[in-house]
């Protein structure tokens, strides 16, 4: 049986201030795709071998529900308001940590490890278990440039439809 560890998961409350740094997953991605070219005992490659087989479920089912709350939490509580507002400073930040939140997401659903930032489309385009058409989406959300009100709503608008097909997705 797997515990949890709290520190594994950033803390929800303080997320949208969050670095663009490295999760923990990351490490177990990194050693899942090394070579091994020196081996002394054996261990590495048996960690490799239970990491290939992916996340352990209780774990799994465990982030699916934390990223889908961070998600959801974020657009509700905190984007409307940086909307309502007019700050585009705040709205776009809180996109970057919700389009985040959606590639962990979709990473899960594959039951992979996320490796961080760097390579994301590539990976995005090879996963099966996705929303239609996430990059695109995805690549919506993120343009900064379209900071009017009516892009800001039809963000919010579309975050929400990706939040509920990877509802349906993960059977959450």
């Amino acid at each position: 049986k797997i515990l949890i560890n709290k520190n594994f998961l950033p803390n929800q409350s303080i997320h949208h201030d969050l670095p663009f740094g490295h999760y923990p997953s990351g490490k177990l991605s990194c050693l899942k795709e090394s070579k091994i070219i020196f081996k002394r005992d054996g261990d590495i490659e048996k960690l490799r071998d239970l990491i290939k087989k992916g996340y352990p479920q209780n774990l799994r089912k465990f982030m699916i529900k934390y990223f889908l709350k961070d998600v959801e939490v974020l657009k509700r509580k905190k984007l409307k308001e940086a909307q309502l507002r007019g700050d585009s400073f705040h709205f776009n930040a809180l996109i970057s940590s919700i389009i985040r939140s959606i590639i962990i997401l979709i990473f899960l659903l594959n039951n992979e490890y996320f490796p961080g930032d760097k390579w994301n489309k590539n990976y995005l385009e090879r996963f099966k278990i996705k929303p239609k058409n996430v990059i695109c989406r995805l690549n919506f959300l993120s343009n900064a440039e379209q900071s009017t009100k009516s892009q800001r709503f039809k963000k919010i608008y579309e975050i929400s439809k990706i939040y509920k097909e990877l509802k349906i997705l993960s059977h959450e």
